[in-house]
Parts: C-alpha cells; sequence; structure tokens
C-alpha cells in the first residue's frame, strides 16, 4: 500500500512537473522532489483528516529518507 502511495505522488509530481505550475516563486522545474513533496504535504494538511495525513506524512518521511 505505500508503495502505491508513492507512486500516486510520484505520478502527481511528474503531471504537475510537466504544467511548470509556479510554487512560491520557483518553478518546479527547478524543484526537488524532496521539496515538492514536503510543501505537497503543507498543502493538504488543513484539507484531509489528520490521521490521513499522518499517514502520508509517514509514507513520504520513508520515501524520502530512502531517496536520501
Amino acid at each position: 500500500k505505500a508503495m502505491e502511495m508513492l507512486n500516486a505522488f510520484i505520478a502527481e509530481y511528474e503531471n504537475k512537473e510537466l504544467q511548470a505550475k509556479t510554487i512560491e516563486g520557483t518553478s518546479q522545474c527547478n524543484i526537488l522532489f524532496t521539496d515538492y513533496m514536503r510543501n505537497w504535504l503543507e498543502r493538504k494538511k488543513n484539507k484531509i483528516e489528520i490521521t490521513t495525513w499522518d499517514g502520508y506524512y509517514d509514507v513520504v518521511n520513508k520515501a524520502l529518507h530512502f531517496l536520501l
């Protein structure tokens, strides 16, 4: 399930990267994946249940730790 969530995060990242929208004044083409995921988590924080967010947080941090 964690890998499915990670793959969904990556797909969302790649889709948004192609759109080349701006996040906090930085083109997504120039933003690190780790920074994007941290930003994504913050944007989701107040839009979903805290238990869901905690699960996302754990998955993202484990994935980022694996990548680093």
